[in-house]
């Protein structure tokens, strides 16, 4: 009896657990979880509140855990708050400053559904409150420039850019560090601009007088005739440009308001013109018309051999009786002058052409050139290891060239130098060598290569890429290269992209392939499925049986590196 008892209970307990452990009756299971808003973007040290919505809305468990990627961003209860440490670097996404990013999960207790929401932190921002000039009103001559300084309010604004603008740039101009330069007589108000407040200076300009000159400084005339002289007054825009005319010797010369010159009686007298403190003259002459003057349109000349040109003689006056001029040439083996002004280029060498008529001359110093017609280097390009040197020759032609001296540079004197032809490696890298002399060059590219694993290098070329929430998304591609400057070959097995901000590595791409010294090898790399940011591309690769790494990180903005040629 009491063994069929024990019997009947080693079946039932069993049977009752297993129904204790099966979901009681009017049981609601979670089916999902959405959040709202599922991206945000909030100013460093203030908070937001998510909210959580669990499928069904009837689900008997609501109990929802939250978490952040970011240890910046904390959640709590859905309440998420952005805490970064003062002088945290920021980057500029979309025109704003963006301290970093992370992702809030809210997971449901019953089932573990999960949804997700991107939050972007914002760095705090200080607005400018006042702007103030150290001068308010300033008085300049036309060509003078006076720097002013703004004072932007608070000291602590976040943007403090000043923007300077004129209101009629035909008077002062104002570059963007507040430098005012006057251009024209007026006035103009000059105002500095920051962050939607601004503060004026006024500005008057004036133009003086600086000078003035007449269209001739020497004047024959018989008796009883006239001639008009012309004032010019510099500048053309000058306030005032009223000109006074006087004659030292009015009974020998009179001039009128106009400029109008009389010879009245025989001898000299010297007519002034005056404007703003500034003169000018003019002797008269009242004889019979003999020359005066000769002058030359130039004064000194450069020819090239076998060349040649004319020289234009004026004699004065203009009504001068005799006006005949014979040319000569101090030295006919290195340039002739004909009896029109034609002068030719025989020689190189120096020689004075002279122009005379009547008592006066005047002279031209020729120098005749024999110009480099070409220049080439003995080698194109060159190979060397860090130490080496070798010999550069420029051959010149003509060899009877006036000019024969040669100006050696290089383009990267960090990777090679070069003095009087003589190029010496300094380091890995590439430069070009430049031979010029009188306008013409020629070129050598040299690599230098170093006996150094670290001389294998990488870089980022390129590549086109879109961004979502500040990563780069699937489908893009990046490009990148790796160089050996290294003097054995090396062997390049795999590179790997690394995820800039949270340093996960994508998958590991195969090359297996050798790069001779000086070779170079491009891969483009696919941007992941799951999207990356400001990713590191790193190879990796043998070199004397040991293995090393080199690395390339990706730049928004492509900069050019000095080892390139």
């Amino acid at each position: 009896m009491n063994m069929r008892k024990g019997t009947f209970l080693s079946v039932l307990v069993p049977l009752a657990l297993l129904l204790a452990c099966e979901k009681q009756p009017g049981t609601v299971p979670v089916t999902g979880i959405t959040i709202s808003p599922d991206s945000v973007e909030i100013t460093d040290g203030e908070s937001v509140t998510l909210t959580a919505t669990i499928t069904p809305s009837d689900a008997t468990d609501q109990k929802v855990l939250w978490s952040s990627s970011s240890p910046n961003i904390t959640v709590s209860n859905g309440t998420v708050k952005a805490s970064f440490k003062p002088g945290s670097p920021t980057t500029t996404v979309n025109g704003k400053l963006v301290l970093g990013h992370g992702t809030i999960t809210a997971k449901t207790e019953d089932g573990g559904k999960t949804a997700k929401c991107k939050v972007t932190v914002l760095a705090k921002t200080v607005a400018v409150t006042g702007v103030s000039l150290t001068e308010t009103s300033l008085q300049l001559k036309k060509g003078d420039t006076h720097t002013l300084k703004a004072n932007v309010q608070p000291s602590d604004a976040t943007d403090k850019t000043v923007k300077w603008t004129s209101s009629d740039t035909a008077v002062a101009t104002v570059d963007q560090d507040g430098t005012v330069t006057a251009v024209g007589g007026g006035n103009a108000k000059i105002t500095a601009s920051a962050g939607g407040v601004s503060a004026t200076c006024s500005i008057s300009v004036t133009v003086p007088v600086t000078g003035i000159h007449l269209n001739m400084i020497l004047l024959t005339l018989e008796k009883g005739a006239f001639a008009l002289l012309e004032a010019t007054v510099s500048p053309d825009d000058a306030m005032d440009k009223t000109v006074q005319w006087s004659s030292d010797n009015p009974s020998v010369v009179s001039v009128d308001q106009n400029g109008k010159v009389t010879a009245l009686e025989e001898g000299k007298a010297k007519i002034t013109a005056s404007a703003g403190g500034f003169t000018a003259s003019c002797t008269v002459i009242c004889v019979s018309i003999p020359v005066t003057a000769v002058t030359l349109d130039k004064t000194s000349l450069s020819l090239a051999k076998g060349s040649s040109e004319t020289l234009t003689a004026t004699v004065s006056p203009r009504n001068a009786t005799d006006k005949t001029v014979t040319w000569t040439s101090s030295n006919p083996a290195v340039a002739t002058v004909d009896q029109n002004g034609l002068v030719t280029a025989v020689n190189s060498g120096n020689a004075t052409i002279t122009a005379s008529a009547g008592d006066f001359s005047a002279t031209c110093e020729v120098s005749v050139v024999i110009p480099v017609t070409s220049i080439s280097l003995s080698s194109k390009n060159l190979t060397l290891k860090v130490g080496e040197t070798a010999m550069l020759d420029a051959t010149i032609l003509p060899e009877d060239a006036t000019d024969k001296n040669v100006i050696w540079h290089s383009s990267h004197p960090d990777v090679a130098s070069v003095e009087g032809g003589l190029v010496t490696a300094i380091g890995f890298g590439y430069a070009e060598i430049t031979a010029q002399v009188d306008g013409l060059a020629d070129f050598c590219t040299v690599t230098v290569l170093a006996d150094s694993p670290e001389s294998v290098i990488a870089d980022y070329l390129g590549g086109n890429v879109t961004f979502g929430d500040g990563s780069m998304l699937t489908g893009g591609y990046l490009d990148f290269r790796i160089t050996n400057m290294s003097t054995e070959t090396v062997h390049v097995k795999t590179v790997q992209l690394i995820d800039g901000e949270s340093g996960a590595a994508s998958d590991l791409l195969s090359i297996d392939g050798d790069l001779e010294a000086g070779q170079s090898l491009d891969k483009r790399i696919n941007v992941p499925a799951s999207g990356i940011y400001s990713p590191t591309a790193v190879f990796t690769y043998t070199y004397r049986g040991e293995e090393y790494t080199c690395s390339a990180k990706y730049f928004e903005d492509i900069i050019k590196l000095r080892r390139r040629p």
